[in-house]
């Protein structure tokens, strides 16, 4: 290939990144990321290749060092087509963010509705001075290049990063791609027309498949099959799984079922313990349920061991300081029967609480079921009386409890949750009239 004709900035002899970005997006020319270098067409058909960390003219926000050219490429290209532009996405990718006061006017300067940016040193944008790296990768003013540049009279030490800007052909002419990264670490490819049949775009997910293309080359003449992706992204997992890999991030991530905040419910946050570990039931004594607001627990927890593995799990009366990784969490549902007990609650509907949530009712001793709550997916169980001579029966009513919960557990769980309706109360009057109407 012929050494690259020289090419001047404005005023200087070697052009800013910057400037060559701004002049090619004003210009509707087409600019791509791929690897490590910024991809930026000229007008002849050819284009330039500018390693993503070459510092720019645009400063940091309150800083005097400069920023890579990668960096304001991608806020760019990330704004520019309405995708979400946070600066935890932005640091996770290795990229400075660039704060939304700052990058509307550098938007409008990229774009050419402004001459002028704040943030930009017009002497390195205009090629008279170039930001010297020093080992960390930063630049400030200080450490400018004061020497003007006179061109091939610089010593090579000296010189601008000429490499920075190596001309290559044209940017639909396959067979001049460097292919020698790919090559090295993929089985060769018939053709390279995926990637440059749309030039101007990234290729999408391309670190994941060099790496599973450099598997697959390696294991090319072994005799043993190169085994799959264990876990697919789209497969569906029960739940159990979900709540194992929410506890391998935060030991603390507890499964959660939740009782009635109500002391006339037969099971409720004072006796939910005695009965869900220990098989016991007793319903609450008058004195018990005059200090239920006084001598309540905020939640309890409670043990059992489900597929071979003990669990524990947090019981709550309450959702009202409720997160959002906690409703995931939440795996039972324990009603009453009351028209307030979801109140508020993160779904459009009972069948939606019910789909994604496992419903249990417990019904009173001696009192039918409610005809509504025969319409709602939950189990109905019913408990003993509550006599010490009766604590079989409720061990009974125990283990069918927990048998439904391992049983939700096994099988992939829906999720139904709302981020912008809430349930209100449940109409049961009406429900209550229908009752009586078909009773009729």
């Amino acid at each position: 290939m012929s050494a690259p004709a020289a090419v001047h900035g404005p005023e200087g002899p070697w052009p800013d990144p910057l400037y060559l970005l701004r002049e090619t997006i004003v210009s509707k020319r087409k600019v791509a990321l791929m690897n490590e270098n910024l991809l930026i067409a000229r007008p002849d058909g050819k284009r330039w290749t500018i390693p993503k960390s070459s510092l720019c003219a645009y400063r940091v926000p309150g800083e005097k060092r400069f920023i890579d050219i990668g960096s304001v490429y991608y806020m760019y290209k990330v704004v520019s087509s309405g995708e979400i532009y946070s600066k935890v996405r932005t640091q996770k990718r290795g990229y400075t963010y660039i704060d939304v006061l700052r990058r509307t006017e550098l938007l409008d300067f990229l774009e050419g509705e402004l001459e002028t940016c704040a943030q930009v040193s017009d002497e390195v944008f205009k090629g008279k001075k170039r930001p010297l790296e020093t080992r960390d990768g930063e630049a400030d003013e200080s450490i400018l290049n004061e020497r003007k540049v006179k061109g091939k009279g610089m010593s090579a030490s000296k010189r601008p990063r000429v490499e920075a800007f190596e001309e290559v052909e044209d940017l639909d002419a396959k067979e001049k791609i460097h292919s020698s990264d790919f090559n090295s670490r993929t089985k060769p490819m018939m053709s390279l027309d995926v990637l440059v049949r749309n030039p101007g775009k990234e290729v999408p997910n391309v670190d994941f498949l060099l790496k599973l293309a450099a598997e697959e080359k390696k294991n090319w003449n072994s005799k043993t099959v190169t085994k799959a992706v264990q876990q697919d992204a789209f497969k569906k997992l029960p739940l159990y799984q979900e709540l194992e890999s929410k506890l391998e991030e935060d030991k603390s991530a507890l499964p959660i079922i939740l009782v009635p905040c109500n002391k006339s419910a037969p099971l409720n946050i004072m006796n939910i313990q005695d009965f869900l570990q220990d098989g016991t039931f007793r319903q609450l004594t008058p004195e018990r349920k005059a200090m239920f607001e006084a001598t309540r627990n905020t939640s309890v927890e409670v043990v059992r061991t489900i597929n071979g593995k003990m669990w524990t799990f947090e019981v709550h009366d309450s959702t009202r300081h409720f997160t959002k990784s906690m409703w995931y969490r939440v795996v039972g549902v324990i009603s009453d029967g009351t028209d307030w007990q979801f109140a508020d609650w993160p779904f459009s509907s009972l069948v939606d609480l019910f789909t994604t949530c496992k419903g249990v009712y417990f019904a009173k001793p001696g009192i039918p079921v409610p005809y509504y709550m025969r319409e709602w997916a939950v189990s109905t169980m019913d408990l003993p009386a509550g006599e010490a001579d009766e604590d079989h029966r409720a061990s009974v009513v125990r283990d069918q409890f927990w048998a439904e919960i391992a049983k939700w557990m096994m099988m992939y769980r829906y999720k139904r949750f709302s981020n912008s309706k809430k349930l209100t109360k449940v109409d049961t009057r009406a429900m209550a009239k229908h009752e009586s109407m078909v009773s009729r």
